[in-house]
């Protein structure tokens, strides 16, 4: 169930339909249910779709951006750009490793 009151994006609705599982009373699930499927069009349940299929490392950092894009090619754009960034991080740490082990030796 969600945990807080503010409004959700879509794509965060549709995120949580599908992760919502029900911890109470059936009518407080079915009250939850409702209350996401109405914020939810086609296109962002299909979005919601490509980023529950993400790795969780691709998942996190899309969250990190800020909100999620509403529809699944802005989605698939900027997980691409986030795994290229996290390439780039992955690959200047392995350099930096590397200089480090060469000037310490």
């Amino acid at each position: 169930m969600s945990a807080s009151n503010e409004p959700l994006a879509g794509i965060e609705a549709a995120v949580r339909l599908q992760c919502l599982v029900q911890t109470g009373s059936a009518a407080d699930y079915v009250s939850e249910f409702l209350k996401l499927r109405s914020k939810i069009t086609r296109e962002t349940f299909i979005a919601s779709i490509f980023f529950i299929g993400l790795k969780k490392e691709l998942q996190i950092g899309l969250r990190q951006l800020g909100e999620l894009p509403d529809t699944w090619e802005k989605m698939a754009e900027k997980a691409i750009a986030v795994k290229r960034q996290l390439t780039e991080e992955r690959r200047q740490n392995v350099d930096w490793a590397i200089v480090s082990a060469v000037v310490g030796a």
